[in-house]
């Protein structure tokens, strides 16, 4: 009912949310260095601690920065874990202090708002205690932080060891590529043509020769 006309269109686009990506079905450690079995601290960085030191093959970080109003005033952390939406997660940890004291343990957002996908008071006596804990990750993020704030309750010394926390890991093994070395780069006529291929192989290869 409107005559013969051309209709125009272009850029057309219906957005929507983001697909979720399922989580890895293998299952590893995500921290590096839990065990503090190297005698070093790395790759755990610290703030408002003097001296922290693993060379009894536990973390000892003396808190000297504890007198601020801030919990987060004095960390023990680690960057660059990552984590994924409605993956389950299991972290394990060993801890004590030379004073009774309550510090948090969470892993978040490196950044932007620090939305924290998982949070937990701990009360630590001067005996080592065992905690567990079992968590779903809200949201997948590939550089999430792991930290222990313990500011703001004075000076004292924080004692870490055996800490994990295990969740889905992706598989980053790169399937093994046969490597062929060629002796042009650029096929001359009548030149002679070869190509190797370089494998672990002990039994001939089947390939094809295909003339393009």
């Amino acid at each position: 009912g409107q005559g013969e006309f051309t209709f125009y269109l272009a850029d057309v686009s219906l957005l929507g949310p983001e697909p979720v990506v399922p989580p890895p079905t293998t299952i590893g450690e995500l921290l590096g260095n839990g065990d503090f079995s190297s005698n070093d601290i790395a790759p755990w960085w610290t703030s408002g601690m003097t001296a922290p030191d693993a060379s009894s093959g536990a973390f000892v970080g003396p808190v000297t920065n504890g007198n601020t109003p801030n919990r987060y005033d004095a960390i023990l952390g680690q960057h660059g874990i990552a984590v994924y939406e409605d993956g389950m997660y299991t972290l394990t940890m060993k801890l004590r202090a030379s004073t009774a004291v309550t510090v948090e343990v969470l892993l978040q957002e490196n950044g932007g708002s620090f939305t924290r996908y998982f949070e937990s008071q701990l009360p630590l006596t001067t005996s080592d205690q065992e905690f567990t804990f079992h968590f779903t990750a809200p949201t997948t993020n590939q550089v999430a932080s792991f930290q222990f704030h313990v500011g703001a309750q004075g000076n004292f010394t924080f004692y870490a060891d055996d800490i994990s926390l295990l969740g889905p890991k992706a598989d980053n093994t790169a399937e093994a590529i046969p490597v062929i070395r060629l002796n042009q780069t650029g096929y001359l006529p009548q030149v002679l043509k070869r190509a190797t291929i370089s494998s672990t192989e002990t039994s001939p290869i089947a390939w094809t020769l295909y003339n393009m």
